[in-house]
Order: C-alpha cells, then sequence, then structure tokens
C-alpha cells in the first residue's frame, strides 16, 4: 500500500506549464506556453471543414499537433527534439489545452492525433504513438475516451455529458 501512495503521489506533483497565449480563428485554434529549459511550444488545432470548398463549415472533428520552436531554422518543427520533462509536457497538452479546448466546443465529436515518426525509427508503431497511448491510458478522462486500432492513430471520442 505504500508503494502504490507513492505513486499517487508522484502523478499528482507532476506540474503543467502555463498557457501563454491562445490565437482562435475560424478553423485553427492555437495555444502557446514555454517549459522549464525555456523551448516554446505550440499546440494546434485544426477543424475538418465540411461543405464546398468555396464555403467552408466548421466540421465536428479537429486534428491536434504540437510543435517545438526550430532556432535552426526559425520556425515551428514536429520532429524537433528537446531536452525537457516529457510529463509535464504531455500533462500541459493532453490534460490542461486538451480539456479547455473541448470544454469551450461542445459540438465536437472526436479528436484525432498520430505519433510522427522519427528518422531513425523503423517500427511499425512509433515511441511517440506508444507514449501517447501510455499517457491516456494512464490518464483517463471524463471528456473523451480512447479508441485504438493499431497503428500510430488514435483517436479521441468526445463524452456528451
Amino acid at each position: 500500500m505504500k508503494y502504490l501512495k507513492s505513486f499517487y503521489y508522484m502523478i499528482e506533483s507532476i506540474n503543467t506549464y502555463s498557457i501563454s497565449n491562445i490565437e482562435d480563428d475560424t478553423f485553427i485554434t492555437k495555444y502557446y506556453f514555454t517549459d522549464i529549459e525555456n523551448n516554446q511550444y505550440l499546440v494546434q488545432f485544426k477543424n475538418d471543414k465540411i461543405g464546398p470548398k468555396s464555403k467552408p463549415m466548421i466540421g465536428n472533428s479537429y486534428e491536434l499537433c504540437y510543435y517545438v520552436w526550430d532556432e535552426d531554422v526559425e520556425d515551428w518543427n514536429v520532429n524537433k527534439i528537446v531536452n525537457t520533462n516529457v510529463w509535464s509536457v504531455l500533462h500541459t497538452i493532453f490534460g490542461d489545452i486538451l480539456n479547455d479546448f473541448i470544454r469551450k466546443r461542445p459540438w465536437i465529436s472526436y479528436i484525432r492525433l498520430e505519433g510522427l515518426v522519427k528518422e531513425v525509427e523503423k517500427d511499425f508503431i512509433t515511441q511517440r504513438t506508444k507514449l501517447y497511448l501510455r499517457h491516456f491510458r494512464n490518464n483517463p478522462s471524463p471528456h473523451w475516451r480512447l479508441e485504438y486500432f493499431g497503428g500510430n492513430k488514435i483517436t479521441l471520442l468526445i463524452n456528451k455529458n
């Protein structure tokens, strides 16, 4: 029992980072934050538009991607690997930001994301996908439920309460 208590304390003591800015466009919402190592992050929710291209309308699903500022190319990069506390970053993105995004948009049905392949990976399921799945399975939320059928695509189905 004493080990179980220390495990719960460890999870509860993971700090998240403060959101520094939110940009909300019709089809794209962006959240910005900086970690303790001064790495800058961009979390982007892109709407899956419906209707004709000439007059698109907001759909009920979004794609979630996050990026790190790459000083070498002076742009946001999805492949940039930085030295940071990955658990705090994941709790910030998949906890604070994701839950805030869902709370503000009650019409959403699902959010999809993909664990992208690093240049040196050869496995069918990427390390990022495994990390995301471990996070979602160990940190369930009342706002969504996980749907995963293999590969690198993960879908979060939104619970309508």
